[in-house]
């Protein structure tokens, strides 16, 4: 068993159903909101005006609705969120400068070279959105190793990003001996 060393994030997206509304709308977020909801994406949809209440302090994105049109045009929230760190990948620092061959990849255990199993894990409505996160993706890898019965190290991942449809897409290599 993996035992969590964080709580988990959390994040709420408002997919098209909000941007086929044929008028604009108005959103409120006041009340009871939990410290772990660390994003709030609304981009792309016909909101009109907004009530954020003062228990909200996390992330929270407008960009391209007409409330982003007027006054609040300038505002962090209507801006293009820059990338502020990079995506997790499966370090391969204790390899050096060691490389492979065509279509074979680094062990990050053991360093030695290998043909990995690959795939593409897709994650719809993960909990969190930090794909930097080492810890949370560590856990993953950790997890595949333990429930694959694979020897540790031998997972790497890569290429993580959120996709057009919003889903989690991670780029994984199995790269165990057999």
């Amino acid at each position: 068993m993996i035992a969590e060393s964080q709580p988990q994030r959390h994040r709420f997206q408002a997919w098209d159903r909000l941007g086929r509304t044929r008028s604009g709308f108005g959103v409120i977020i006041s009340g009871s909101i939990s410290q772990q909801l660390e994003l709030i994406d609304l981009r792309n949809n016909l909101i009109s005006y907004i009530t954020l209440g003062s228990e909200y302090h996390n992330t929270l994105m407008l960009r391209g609705n007409p409330i982003c049109n007027g006054t609040l045009a300038n505002m962090e929230l209507c801006k293009v969120q820059e990338e502020t760190s990079k995506p997790y990948s499966t370090s391969l620092a204790n390899c050096g400068n060691k490389s492979c061959v065509p279509r074979q990849n680094l062990n990050p255990q053991s360093c030695e070279c290998a043909y990995p199993y690959q795939g593409t894990l897709f994650f719809r409505g993960p909990s969190f959105g930090d794909v930097s996160n080492a810890t949370t993706f560590h856990s993953l890898e950790m997890s595949m190793w333990v429930n694959l019965s694979l020897t540790p190290g031998s997972v790497s991942l890569d290429n993580i990003f959120f996709n057009s449809n919003d889903y989690l897409q991670v780029h994984m290599g199995l790269l165990e001996f057999f």
